[in-house]
């Protein structure tokens, strides 16, 4: 399955099942965007993503010097 089609699903869970906020739901899919386009631009399939692949993206996270709930927010979506 691509990544694209596991992130609307979740997205969709997170917002039907969840019952999480419209901002909530935002964040995460702007979270998992940027980790579907490190692993575009990687060329990685998704079932070979590697704990390396994972600590790449949230250091890159915080090299773009973004605020550290940001980055568990991250951590916690679904990629985390």
């Amino acid at each position: 399955m691509k990544i694209e089609s596991l992130i609307r699903s979740f997205l969709n869970h997170a917002r039907v099942e969840k019952g999480l906020s419209a901002n909530t739901i935002e964040a995460y899919a702007r979270d998992l965007g940027k980790f579907a386009a490190l692993v575009e631009k990687r060329g990685v399939a998704l079932e070979s993503l590697s704990r390396d692949d994972l600590v790449d993206f949230l250091e890159s996270l915080y090299g773009r010097h973004l605020d550290s709930r940001t980055v568990a927010r991250a951590m916690a979506s679904p990629m985390g």
